[in-house]
């Protein structure tokens, strides 16, 4: 499968095109979306928490029959934008989203399926910080 390689300036240019609701606060999904979610915090001057989820390993190949999610933070009635950097089935989002229940979620990736996507490539991205 051919793969899309994005240059950070790239994505920075599309997240500074891309409109967004109010928060309160950004989650992000460790790992892959760690860098997406600090730069969307970054972008929005919102706090930042970070969640570890699991369910595909390196070679994007499913390791749990479902998502496997850490402890989340204790919130409640909070506008959330819960980041990622790729979804394919939603699987995972809807996990943690789940998990943030009596708060108000909003999905985001940079890549795929969710109530906000920067980009839809149906190829894998080669991301900019995928090699540090």
């Amino acid at each position: 499968m051919d793969t899309v390689k994005l240059s950070f300036f790239s994505i920075v240019e599309a997240l500074n095109k891309k409109s967004f609701g109010e928060y309160d606060l950004v989650v992000g999904i460790a790992y892959g979306g760690i860098i997406p979610a600090a730069l969307v915090s970054k972008k929005l001057n919102l706090p930042l928490f970070i969640v570890n989820a699991s369910y595909r390993g390196e070679d994007n190949k499913p390791i749990y029959s479902k998502p496997v999610v850490a402890e989340v933070p204790k919130l409640n009635g909070k506008r959330i934008l819960l980041v990622d950097d790729v979804s394919r089935t939603g699987a995972t989002l809807e996990t943690v989203k789940k998990k943030l229940k009596g708060n108000e979620v909003t999905t985001f990736v940079f890549n795929g399926k969710a109530d906000i996507s920067l980009f839809n490539f149906d190829r894998c991205i080669s991301w900019p910080w995928g090699n540090l």
